[in-house]
């Protein structure tokens, strides 16, 4: 520990993390249509989501009958979407309860942005 330095944040000086916060996390937090997300790339740092079954996933798609956010439990298919869309976007990592369900979402979406480069590349769409 005393090769850090620690700020009155209480966060090590190391040099590892530039910027640290939350961004965007409300209900309609996707209604930018991914305004914000190439500021990941403007970090030039890794990345770190940890948006595994935040209460705005249970309210994104709420209950059918009731109209009620899902229960925390009820989120972990909201979670491996959203953890899938952070890969694909460069994040270094995602934080996450179910981590084979959440392992599978990435898997699939590299796949098939994967097949489309490769069908991109051989001229059609």
């Amino acid at each position: 520990m005393s090769a850090y330095r620690y700020r009155p944040s209480g966060l090590p000086a190391c040099g590892r993390c530039g910027v640290m916060g939350i961004l965007n996390v409300t209900p309609d937090s996707f209604s930018d249509g991914g305004l914000w997300l190439d500021a990941w790339e403007r970090l030039a740092r890794p990345v770190l989501v940890a948006a595994s079954r935040k209460r705005f996933l249970g309210a994104l798609p709420a209950g059918p009958v009731t109209g009620e956010p899902r229960p925390a439990r009820a989120r972990d298919a909201a979670t491996g979407a959203v953890s899938a869309l952070a890969a694909a976007q460069g994040a270094w990592a995602v934080r996450v309860h179910e981590v084979g369900a959440t392992a599978d979402a990435v898997r699939v979406e590299a796949a098939l942005r994967e097949a489309r480069n490769a069908r991109t590349e051989h001229g059609r769409k």
